[in-house]
């Protein structure tokens, strides 16, 4: 059930006895939804209200996906096609579904190549999607980060980040850039914007027996 608190969008799983705060968009899409509108036509309306097709529809899809995974929506309605290009990334064993808007991909989809494993199991549906400059992330069907385009990479880092976190097993994060040769790792560390992914990737390019993990 999605509904309006003291100026926040809020939805409310009874599955889990949990509640949620959205956006706007994700708040309309979760009240057309309840109202019985199919989902062509929630994404029209999106569209007409100035939103683009891609961010759109990849937020119906989201909503859907995380309607089914919460409880709340019993049965999944029909995805909404769109032209997204996606990755599925293990980090540590957990597996995460990324789909990003086909201007976001060129970009942002290189610094991730090397986590891709499409036999792990998604536990997590992460999109991103970007209009006028600005991108929003999405994890699950809510909106987890809203961003400056330069700083698209270093955000969904950060989610990712967060994520495996949040699972069993992993208190502790290191800001590292790092180089596996050997069995041997060699961590460097340093503040951001130094140069440590900068100085990894041109040993990668020059030693292909080097792996680069970020």
């Amino acid at each position: 059930m999605s509904t309006e608190f003291a100026g926040r969008n809020l939805l409310f799983s009874e599955d889990r006895q949990a509640i949620y705060q959205h956006d706007d968009v994700t708040a309309h899409v979760w009240r057309s939804i309840e109202r019985g509108l199919a989902t062509v036509q929630i994404v029209e309306d999106l569209v007409a209200q100035g939103i683009g097709i891609e961010h759109a529809s990849c937020t119906v899809n989201d909503v859907l996906r995380s309607g089914v995974e919460l409880g709340i929506i019993q049965t999944s309605p029909d995805a909404v096609t769109t032209k997204g290009l996606h990755q599925r990334l293990a980090i540590a064993g957990m597996g995460i579904d990324v789909t990003y808007s086909e201007s976001l991909a060129e970009t942002a989809m290189p610094f991730f190549s090397h986590l891709e494993d499409i036999q792990a199991d998604a536990v997590h549906s992460i999109t991103l999607t970007e209009q006028d400059g600005r991108v929003s992330i999405l994890c699950d069907g809510l909106e987890e980060v809203a961003c400056a385009l330069p700083e698209c990479v270093p955000s969904l880092k950060a989610l990712l980040l967060e994520k495996l976190l949040a699972t069993p097993g992993y208190e502790v994060a290191l800001h590292v850039a790092s180089l596996l040769k050997n069995d041997r790792l060699l961590l460097l560390s340093a503040q951001s914007g130094v140069g440590k992914s900068t100085l990894t990737a041109a040993f990668s390019r020059m030693a292909s027996d080097i792996v680069v993990m970020i």
